[in-house]
């Protein structure tokens, strides 16, 4: 009798432990699985908000790029520059303050940077006032210094909100595997369309000044030929040789593929070509601007795919 009483109570004893041990399991794995979809709900909001980072240097380009072209004019802008730029400006402002509200949001406190980002913005509102208000006298009544100090301007803010970018694509890019080649894409693409970007606004400059270029001026356009083509080279190879390279980037790579290398890249040499015998160029400067702006457009969409299908693999894991 005592042997099947010493037995019930091993059983019992063994079953306690048996209990014990399933709910720490459960407790643990619970805890897992809470911990992981905190981390996924942390990266979609950083997601989202490098994605408005990046929407807002976008429209901070182009209206970068507008003023100055405009401020290379030699007369007074007309009403249609004007109000162009008036809207770019605009874009840029809303762009701004969503990306704000969301980092504010993102961060749950203060925001590293903040008075940095807000003493560039600041300055970068007097610059567009300033630039603005020349834009009705002629070149030759503007003050020396505006051009620079407007373009100094745009340059501070973007490399004020682009500091944040720099940590949290990493955190971005060690989520997973598949999220560090989206993060690679992302950079390669925003690399070459800051190039672009400058060369697009050089090339509208000499343009409008209608002089013959210098071997040195050649040079440096020729230099930065070479600097769009390296990243873009590397995004190609892994067009081209990566078998799990996404069907969207596929399309967004190919496009511009077609729009800026196929054709812009065909004007471009035109123009040069045009300028360096000391001819006019085929084209004017608005026409220039017009078309090369579908290339700097074709070149973000290689971003915003590559943002999209990052946002996705983000909220696979967190319904997961």
């Amino acid at each position: 009798m005592k042997r099947f009483q010493s037995i019930s109570v091993l059983l019992s004893a063994i079953t306690g432990v048996l209990v014990v041990l399933l709910v720490s399991v459960f407790t643990y794995t619970a805890k897992q699985a809470y911990d992981r979809r905190e981390t996924a709900v942390s990266l979609l909001k950083t997601v989202d908000v490098l994605n408005d980072v990046f929407a807002t240097q976008e429209a901070l380009r182009f209206e970068q790029g507008e003023m100055s072209t405009a401020l290379e004019q030699s007369g007074p802008a007309d009403v249609t520059t004007r109000a162009n730029i008036e809207n770019m400006h605009k874009a840029a402002e809303k762009a701004l303050s969503e990306t704000h509200q969301r980092s504010s949001v993102e961060a749950d406190g203060p925001i590293r940077n903040r008075t940095k980002i807000r003493q560039a913005r600041t300055l970068y509102e007097k610059r567009h006032a300033d630039a603005l208000a020349s834009l009705g006298q002629p070149l030759a009544a503007r003050p020396a210094r505006l051009q620079g100090d407007w373009s100094d301007s745009v340059n501070g803010i973007v490399a004020a909100i682009n500091l944040r970018t720099r940590e949290r694509s990493l955190y971005i890019a060690d989520a997973s595997a598949f999220n560090n080649e989206m993060t690679k894409v992302i950079r390669l693409v925003w690399a070459t369309r800051e190039t672009v970007g400058r060369d697009r606004r050089r090339i509208a400059e000499a343009i409008i000044n209608g002089k013959r270029l210098t071997s040195d001026q050649l040079q440096q356009f020729a230099e930065q030929g070479g600097s769009v083509n390296y990243p873009w080279a590397v995004l190609e190879s892994d067009r081209t040789d990566l078998p799990t390279f996404p069907a969207e980037l596929k399309r967004a790579v190919d496009d511009v593929a077609k729009v800026y290398f196929g054709q812009i890249r065909a004007t471009r040499r035109k123009i040069l070509d045009a300028l360096a015998a000391g001819k006019p160029s085929p084209l004017p400067v608005s026409e220039w601007l017009g078309e090369s702006d579908q290339s700097l457009k074709a070149i973000t969409d290689v971003s915003r795919a590559a943002f999209s299908l990052t946002r996705a693999d983000v909220v696979k894991t967190l319904d997961q």
